[in-house]
């Protein structure tokens, strides 16, 4: 589900499962309160919301508590990417066109990067943003 494209991110998901249900897995990618708790609501019980993005240090994201405990919701953080082992995974995506540069929202120079933080934080970036150099 694309959130610049949906007015209720969560009632998407759960649209689109059966039953309703939430999904399995759900990945968090930008380090954003908002998406932190998106990404946990959108998981069915049993569930696991994976958080991957980076947030400013001390950024803290809110959870239902009660929902998590009585649903069985797992979170974990993941942290780590192996430059040997995934770019040629992503190499062979972008081949695929599973991913495409297209969905690039935001483009930084080097010079920008502490903006493009900025901007992260501020919630401004919607969708993938790099830094060229």
């Amino acid at each position: 589900v694309n959130g610049r494209e949906s007015e209720d991110v969560v009632a998407e998901v759960m649209s689109k499962t059966p039953g309703g249900r939430g999904v399995d897995v759900a990945f968090e990618v930008v380090g954003n309160p908002i998406t932190f708790d998106q990404a946990v609501r959108s998981t069915c019980d049993g569930g696991k919301a994976v958080m991957v993005g980076l947030a400013k240090l001390g950024t803290l994201g809110k959870v239902d508590i009660t929902r998590m405990v009585r649903r069985k919701i797992k979170v974990q953080g993941s942290f780590g990417a192996k430059a040997r082992i995934d770019t040629p995974v992503l190499l062979n995506m972008l081949k695929r066109r599973v991913v495409t540069l297209e969905s690039i929202s935001r483009r930084y120079t080097l010079d920008e990067a502490a903006d493009a933080y900025e901007h992260l934080e501020q919630g401004l970036i919607k969708g993938k943003a790099v830094v060229e150099f």
